[in-house]
């Protein structure tokens, strides 16, 4: 599986190097803010992780602007508009599930609410 983390502050230092193996709690990179990229209520400002899971069931570059939606393995959506190439590697999947996974057991291991 690869795993990439986006949204990162730019000018920061990112604090893992590619095949780096990641445990929780270790700081990866600086997160930046979503202002000015998305509308936020006036005086708010929100950070943000974009993170994108990818199987490694194929190989090259993660922006492949050539895979139209209808080559992509995992990511299905009802909002996509189909107009426009999906510019992810088609192995790219929907980690929310996996996120949900994985709170749970640290839940259960460090008694996180």
């Amino acid at each position: 599986m690869v795993v990439r983390y986006g949204e990162v502050k730019k000018g920061s230092t990112i604090l893992v190097k590619k095949g780096q193996r990641v445990f929780r709690g270790d700081k990866v990179a600086e997160v930046d803010l979503l202002v000015p990229h998305v509308h936020q209520p006036t005086g708010e400002k929100r950070g943000m992780l974009h993170i994108e899971f990818y199987t490694g069931e194929e190989s090259g570059v993660l922006n492949d602007y050539q895979v139209t939606y209808a080559d992509m393995l995992y990511a299905k959506s009802g909002k996509y508009n189909g107009q426009a190439s999906f510019q992810r590697r088609k192995d790219l999947f929907d980690g929310l599930d996996l996120l949900d996974r994985m709170l749970e057991a640290s839940k259960k291991e460090n008694g996180i609410k």
